[in-house]
């Protein structure tokens, strides 16, 4: 199976790059050089989004909130700093994970096959109709989160790790754990910050206070539970 992938970024240096190394693997590029263009081809077939963060006019961050709104494929953001801030505004707008300029293209490739293995791994699992949880209906058909009549907007990544703690309701799962249950590859180091962000914002979405959780409850020093 050819993958397509899109690869967004205002250095055209940086975006022939990619395209060469990646078709040279087998997948299938998409190249646009401004958030503009890449708009422009949204309903076309797209399993991966390569973006850049910082463009003019619409940087990287915007341009996945309006992939969002028609597409749950990975998003991997291309970022000259790696500061906790950027990471978080990365996340909270639905990207998937983050790789900081320079970069090899070992690396590159690790995370792209890692995105598209979980991206196929969680497509091909036999799901249940709807899953109730306290106040909250998840529909797995839709990849939809209801917390009474009010739809909750939930990541890519928020959603399945929202749906893994349910699955695993009583067991306090480390960060580690989670990671490898919803990435579906082994953790390393420093991917319970990561984890960490995600979780932070999944929780300021779902609870009703954010400050003293209901539903998804910390044992400090351990990790995170679901419980009836």
């Amino acid at each position: 199976m050819a993958y397509t992938i899109m690869v967004v970024d205002d250095e055209p240096e940086i975006v022939h790059v990619i395209q060469v190394l990646m078709e040279g693997e087998g997948y299938s590029i998409v190249p646009c050089h401004s958030a503009q263009e890449a708009l422009g081809h949204l309903g076309e077939a797209v399993d991966l989004f390569i973006l850049d963060v910082r463009m003019p006019k619409m940087d990287g961050y915007q341009l996945c909130r309006k992939i969002r709104e028609q597409s749950q494929a990975p998003v991997l953001f291309l970022t000259a700093r790696g500061q906790e801030n950027d990471k978080v505004m990365g996340f909270s707008s639905g990207g998937d994970d983050y790789l900081v300029k320079p970069f090899s293209y070992a690396e590159l490739r690790m995370r792209v096959m890692a995105l598209l293995r979980r991206a196929h791994e969680y497509a091909s699992v036999p799901k249940n109709e709807l899953i109730h949880y306290h106040d909250l209906v998840i529909d797995e058909k839709r990849r939809s989160v209801h917390k009474g009549a009010e739809r909750i907007e939930l990541t890519d990544l928020e959603y399945e790790i929202l749906v893994f703690l349910v699955r695993h309701k009583n067991q306090v799962l480390a960060l580690s754990q989670i990671y490898e249950g919803v990435w579906h590859e082994e953790a390393y180091y420093g991917v319970q910050n990561t984890v960490m962000v995600h979780m932070r914002n999944l929780c300021r979405k779902i609870e009703d206070d954010p400050k003293n959780p209901q539903l998804v409850k910390t044992l400090w020093g351990r990790g995170y539970y679901c419980e009836e």
